[in-house]
């Protein structure tokens, strides 16, 4: 973003541009989860975690994220005074106050009252209602937001809003409310020393950890499987280089593995465009390991294996896939020779509609018709 232009950079295969607004919803959702579940993986990617000039754009679509969810702030207190406004607490005025008594009655010239203080009126809400509104304002569309809350009384300053979240930080013991003021501090800090005129982004560099990510909440990944079924190899060093040679721990770590009735699926999800290019043979063994290793896994534990009940093997490539063109199947790949039998078998490949992928992702949802036609090309285990 700069100023009043806006670029929008989709994944491989997004050919669906007849409406930029709903392509650039649907990637600021997939993002904002990832950014959630991935923090380790991006760490150092600038554009994700909001850094620099970028740490308004990000904060501010924290911020409606939150808004969008669980809506403003709500407070709710009384506040109990002398001659105040509000309901007469007879029972302290009679405790803490002086009467003056006459012949013919009772009289307090001071009493305790009590006022519930409104939304309106407490000051961290009033500061909520409006940064969400300036954030409707800038980029609520991203989010689906056609307007903002409406504000009453008079607009605070940058500096007022600043001086009340901070005094609010120390007084608060609400999870949300100190999380929001820590976007909402560093989204006013960021916005008064950034010029509009400077760009901004909010994305990824590693798009293909995305696609990882989508394809196992498609596929149903099931983590439990990894330290069941997946032996590991190990460095065994001679006794005599230990403490000169660098213990190197490897690990072996498909990308999916899911069980789906009796068939065991290895699955690996490749960010590649194939019309431009396919998995080349780093990418075959390793599925072809995978494969080999889990069922000797499997024959070497009766108990796992019989509890597991796997007759059958299916090992793939997912890739992505035009908009509008739900799974394909494209082929396989092979090692000549070494197929049937007790040869390695293939790895099949499967391209996924890429629009329809990510919102698997993003609603948390198991393509079951996806895992059915992905299954049904498997064979028998060895």
């Amino acid at each position: 973003m700069v100023l009043d232009t806006i670029v929008v950079s989709v994944p491989k295969c997004w050919d669906d541009s007849d409406d930029d607004v709903r392509t650039a919803q649907e990637l600021v959702r997939t993002l904002l989860k990832y950014r959630q579940e991935a923090y380790q993986e991006e760490k150092d990617n600038a554009l994700l975690m909001g850094e620099g000039a970028s740490a308004s754009l990000v904060l501010a679509l924290r911020i409606l994220e939150d808004y969008k969810l669980r809506g403003l702030l709500r407070r709710s207190r009384k506040i109990e005074r002398t001659d105040g406004n509000g309901h007469i607490k007879w029972a302290k005025t009679v405790s803490r106050k002086t009467p003056i008594v006459t012949e013919t009655s009772v009289f307090f010239p001071e009493v305790v009252t009590s006022h519930t203080l409104s939304d309106h009126e407490e000051p961290i809400c009033r500061v909520h209602a409006q940064v969400v509104s300036e954030c409707v304002r800038g980029i609520g569309w991203l989010m689906g937001i056609e307007s903002g809350p409406r504000i009453q009384g008079p607009l605070m300053t940058s500096g007022e809003m600043i001086a009340t979240l901070n005094r609010e930080a120390v007084r608060t013991f609400s999870r949300r409310e100190s999380n929001l003021i820590s976007l909402m501090l560093g989204y006013l800090m960021g916005s008064r020393n950034t010029s509009g005129s400077v760009p901004v982004a909010f994305g990824t560099d590693s798009f293909h950890l995305v696609w990882e990510h989508a394809c196992a909440v498609a596929f149903d990944n099931d983590i439990t499987l990894f330290s069941r079924v997946l032996p590991q190899p190990v460095w065994r060093l001679n006794a005599s280089v230990k403490g000169r040679v660098y213990d190197k721990q490897v690990r072996q770590i498909p990308d999916s593995l899911t069980v789906f009735g009796s068939t065991f699926m290895v699955l690996d999800a490749k960010y590649y465009d194939v019309g431009v290019t396919l998995p080349g043979w780093p990418d075959i063994v390793k599925q072809l390991y995978y494969r080999d290793s889990i069922e000797r896994e499997l024959d070497a534990k009766p108990d796992l294996d019989s509890g597991l009940g796997i007759k059958r093997m299916c090992n793939a490539f997912l890739v992505p896939g035009a908009c509008g063109t739900d799974i394909v199947y494209l082929g396989r790949a092979e090692v000549e020779g070494l197929v049937d039998g007790y040869g390695w078998g293939a790895v099949e490949t499967w391209s996924l509609d890429v629009r329809r992928c990510l919102a698997y992702y993003c609603a948390d949802r198991k393509a079951s018709a996806w895992v059915r036609a992905v299954s049904s090309r498997s064979w028998p285990r060895h």
